[in-house]
């Protein structure tokens, strides 16, 4: 994940010596999910919910551009800690979250 969040974040120009053509960026969790479409026959939105999206919605609320936001539990999952932790109030938790915040 974070291998593709930083492949994005240079496929919009961070890094590069023109610089991005748009600010982006990047939050990212992990976790259970739910994916489909949500609503009625009508006007159906194929869309995922779940506390894990609401999590990486307030991670990346976070991020300045050309940065990702990672949460404790993407960053368990990694050989090494790619940055300095930090703990993150965030809208809608009760107690605050273990993050790290990644350059490109």
């Amino acid at each position: 994940m974070l291998r593709q969040a930083r492949e994005l974040l240079r496929a919009v120009g961070y890094g590069s010596d023109e610089g991005p053509f748009v600010e982006l960026g990047i939050g990212l969790d992990f976790g259970e999910a739910y994916v489909g479409n949500i609503g009625q026959r009508a006007l159906y939105d194929f869309t995922a919910v779940g506390d894990v999206v609401n999590t990486a919605s307030r991670l990346q609320g976070q991020a300045a551009g050309g940065e990702i936001v990672i949460s404790g539990r993407v960053a368990f999952g990694l050989a090494s800690a790619p940055g300095a932790r930090e703990e993150l109030a965030l809208k809608g938790k009760s107690e605050r979250e273990s993050a790290y915040r990644v350059s490109v």
